[in-house]
């Protein structure tokens, strides 16, 4: 579920992961600058709607991510911008984005 879908009382549908709606509705209420945001998942959904929301994407390997990459990632029309271990070096990988 997206993180701001609580804090703005967006229904399950329009706050259900990989759904724009719910980056949509937060960005205007929250002052969230989709350009430059993140979206890290485990799944090419997640990627895939980084992609639509023009945010950067980082893929985790944990969850679901390493099958995900093994079995679906020939299928999807976007990559990540960036293929993480886990949150941790997700999280390395944008602080160091977000300083260029």
């Amino acid at each position: 579920m997206c993180i701001v879908a609580r804090t703005l009382k967006l229904t399950n549908a329009a706050a259900k992961s990989p759904r724009l709606a719910c980056w949509r509705k937060a960005a205007p209420r929250s002052q969230l600058d989709l350009k430059n945001s993140f979206v890290v998942g485990d799944r090419g959904g997640e990627v895939a709607m980084a992609h639509r929301a023009r945010c950067k994407s980082a893929l985790v390997r944990t969850g679901s991510g390493e099958g995900e990459l093994a079995w679906q990632a020939a299928k999807w029309s976007h990559k990540p911008d960036f293929v993480a271990s886990d949150l941790a070096e997700a999280v390395e990988w944008i602080l160091g984005e977000a300083q260029r």
